[in-house]
């Protein structure tokens, strides 16, 4: 489950999604950023990792920033993904 949000400012991938998929902390390329999250909390980046998304017959690499957070999905892709896919979302349809 992957949410498309055309309000969020970056790509997030959970830290729970990153150890399923194998990575540790060594693997990340580290981070000096703080973010302010949608519960208004401020939330350290882990680290930011680059991965191979498929949409379709489409591949994109994304870079993602790792957050330690609970989420009711996989992967945030926002603004950064969209701009790179030159994707259009559409609320009204739900699809892009």
């Amino acid at each position: 489950m992957v949410l498309v949000d055309n309000g969020s400012a970056l790509n997030v991938c959970p830290l729970k999604v990153a150890c399923v998929l194998g990575l540790g902390l060594e693997d990340f390329t580290p981070s000096r950023k703080t973010i302010r999250s949608y519960d208004n909390a401020n939330r350290e980046v882990l680290g930011t990792i680059i991965l191979e998304v498929n949409f379709g017959p489409v591949s994109f690499p994304i870079e993602f920033q790792v957050l330690d957070i609970a989420l009711s999905f996989n992967l945030l892709l926002g603004r950064p993904w969209l701009h790179q896919a030159k994707a259009v979302p559409s609320t009204l349809h739900q699809m892009l």
